[in-house]
Order: C-alpha cells, then sequence, then structure tokens
C-alpha cells in the first residue's frame, strides 16, 4: 500500500489531483494507489459524519459513548475505537452507530468526481478562452 497521507494530512497536490481526473474521467484503468487514496477518502469523511451525528446527539440528549454501547449491544471499548479512528469501521459498524445515534444517511449527495477533487475540466478550459470570444466579439 501507498504511503499516502489523506484529509487532514498533507493534501494531494493539483497535478496529482488533474492525473487522478485523467484516469476516472477518460475511462483509462484506475491505479491502486488512486483506488486507496479515494477509499481513504471515503473512510475519513464517513467517520467525521459519524463524529459529528455523536457530538449532534450528545449535545440533544445527552448520550455518552456507554449508552450508545448499550444501545448497540456493543462494548465501551467498543465504541470507543469506531469513534477514535477511521480505519476501525465497516459498513456493518457505520450502520449500527448511525441506528444507535437515531441518524439516517437518506440523503447521501452523490457527486461528480470532477467537482470534488479539483475544478472542472470546462472550467479550466473556460478560463484558458480569450475574454473577447467570451463577450462574443
Amino acid at each position: 500500500m501507498a504511503n499516502r497521507p489523506f484529509m487532514g494530512g498533507m493534501k494531494v497536490t493539483t497535478s496529482r489531483q488533474m492525473e487522478f481526473l485523467s484516469e476516472i474521467l477518460e475511462w483509462k484503468p484506475v491505479p491502486e494507489d488512486t483506488l486507496v487514496y479515494f477509499q481513504e477518502r471515503l473512510r475519513y469523511r464517513l467517520h467525521s459524519a459519524i463524529l459529528d451525528a455523536f457530538t449532534r446527539r450528545s449535545k440533544e440528549r445527552g448520550i455518552k459513548q456507554k449508552d450508545l454501547a448499550v444501545r448497540i449491544h456493543r462494548s465501551s471499548v467498543q465504541i470507543n475505537r469506531w469513534l477514535s479512528t477511521a480505519s476501525n469501521l465497516t459498513l456493518d459498524s457505520i450502520s449500527d452507530l448511525m441506528v444507535g445515534l437515531g441518524m439516517d444517511f437518506d440523503e447521501f449527495p452523490f457527486t461528480p468526481i470532477e467537482n470534488t477533487i479539483a475544478p472542472t475540466l470546462a472550467d479550466t478550459r473556460a478560463r484558458k478562452r480569450p475574454a473577447n470570444k467570451e463577450a462574443g466579439i
């Protein structure tokens, strides 16, 4: 596995972002290190959403980790592990935590990847066009 920091660590450079776009949008085979980057990125985002849900429910209802543990039939140690680091999460644990918190991903947005990691190719092309062509001159 590539030693690639993610979200909260070092950011991917713009040139690397463009490589990602090229590999993905041109339907080229996606290199393993790109797949790993996006796996880590999604894992981090899901973990962040769970932490936000836990914080929200803690404030609203005073729920603590031990309360959540009892509610979803897990140990307090397991809940602490899941909330401590994104790497310990599975789809099942994410579901358990969200249900235990009374939260759901009903509106999980899907965004074209070119809009999430770099300016869109259309934006890039528009910036390269001379101003008088855009004005119809």
